[in-house]
C-alpha cells in the first residue's frame, strides 16, 4: 500500500435469516413436513475489498438465499425412512478466482440447487442394522454476469468482461451420491461398520477466463470420473478403572481406489473438446487406530 492508504474504509453489510417450518403427523408412523427460508448474507471479505487491497468494492452487496424443503418420514420398529425434495436459489453470489496472473472478481452470480435426498435405517435384528443415504442433485449456475479482472502485477487497473455462465454445472462436489452401510454388533461393546459410497455427476469448477467469449455460451465444464469408496471401521467400548474407553481401528479406502477430489476446469482444445483439468487426487488406502477416553 502507498503512504496514507494503510487503513481501509469501514463497510457494513447488515444480514438476516428467517426460516419457518410445518409438520403434520398423519399417524403414529407417518409425518409430512415443509420448510422455507430466506437469508441475506454479507459478502466475503475478498469481495468487499478488491484485488487484495484496501480499496472498497462499492458494488458489493449481500448475497440472498431462498430455500424450500418438502418431505415425508416413515418410522417403525424395523425401518426409518425420510425422503426430502429441496430447491435453493442463490442470488447475487460473489466469488474471487485467481488465475495467474489475473485476479477475477465476479459479482451477481446466481445458482440453482435442487434435488431429492433419501435416508433409511433398517434394523432387522439386534445384532445388525443397515443404513443408506441417497442424494440426486441438479446444481447449475444461473444467468450470464459481468465481472472484472486485474493483473496480480498491477492491481490498479480493472477490465470488465461478460462471463457466459448460464447453465454451467456447479463444480467441486459430486451431485449424485449414494452411501450404504452395514453395522454389526457381535457382542456387547463391539461394533463393526462397513460403508460403501458411490459418487457421480461430478464437475470441475469453471475457469472465468474461458467463458469471456460469447462462443463459449452453452459449453459446459469438464465432467470428472465417477468413483466408489469402501471404508471399514471397528470399535470396542470398555470400562477401565471406572473410566469409559473406546478403541478403534479404521481401514479407509479399503479398495485403494484412485479418485479425484478437486478439479479446476482448464477450458477447451482447438476441436472444442474439454481440456484436461487441474486436479487433486484423494488419499489411497490408509489404516488408522483411535483411542477415546471419556472424562
Amino acid at each position: 500500500e502507498t503512504e496514507g492508504d494503510e487503513f481501509s474504509k469501514v463497510l457494513i453489510f447488515p444480514g438476516s435469516a428467517l426460516k419457518l417450518g410445518l409438520n403434520y403427523n398423519v399417524n403414529d408412523n407417518l409425518n409430512v413436513f415443509f420448510a422455507g427460508g430466506q437469508m441475506s448474507k454479507a459478502p466475503k471479505f475478498s469481495n468487499a475489498y478488491l484485488s487484495y487491497s484496501n480499496v472498497p468494492n462499492t458494488g458489493a452487496k449481500n448475497e440472498n438465499i431462498t430455500s424450500m424443503d418438502v418431505g415425508v418420514t416413515y418410522r417403525s420398529d424395523l425401518l426409518d425412512v425420510t425422503t426430502t425434495y429441496y430447491a435453493n436459489t442463490w442470488e447475487d453470489k460473489s466469488i474471487v478466482i485467481y488465475e495467474a496472473p489475473n485476479i477475477y472478481n465476479i459479482t451477481g452470480l446466481s445458482a440453482n440447487h435442487s434435488g431429492i435426498e433419501v435416508e433409511a435405517d433398517v434394523r432387522p435384528m439386534d445384532l445388525l442394522s443397515i443404513d443408506a443415504a441417497l442424494s440426486f442433485g441438479n446444481w447449475s449456475w444461473g444467468e450470464n454476469v459481468d465481472g472484472t479482472f486485474s493483473s496480480d502485477y498491477d492491481r490498479t487497473n480493472d477490465t470488465t468482461v461478460t462471463l457466459y455462465t448460464d447453465g454451467l454445472k456447479v463444480g467441486f462436489q459430486p451431485q449424485t451420491q449414494m452411501s450404504f452401510g452395514l453395522n454389526v454388533f457381535p457382542m456387547p461393546g463391539l461394533k463393526i461398520n462397513t460403508s460403501f459410497s458411490m459418487n457421480d455427476n461430478f464437475y470441475a469448477g469453471f475457469s472465468p477466463s474461458e467463458y469471456t467469449d460469447e462462443s463459449m455460451a452453452g459449453k459446459n465444464v469438464v465432467q470428472l470420473p465417477s468413483y466408489n469408496l469402501l471404508d471399514v471401521h471397528a470399535s470396542y467400548k470398555m470400562k477401565l478403572m471406572g473410566t469409559n474407553l473406546t478403541l478403534g481401528a479404521h481401514l479407509l479406502n479399503a479398495l485403494d481406489t484412485e479418485y479425484i477430489t478437486y478439479a479446476e476446469d482448464q477450458g477447451f482444445e482447438g476441436d472444442g473438446s474439454n481440456s484436461l483439468p487441474k486436479v487433486f487426487y484423494g488419499s489411497g488406502m490408509q489404516f488408522r487406530l483411535s483411542f477415546k477416553v471419556d472424562i
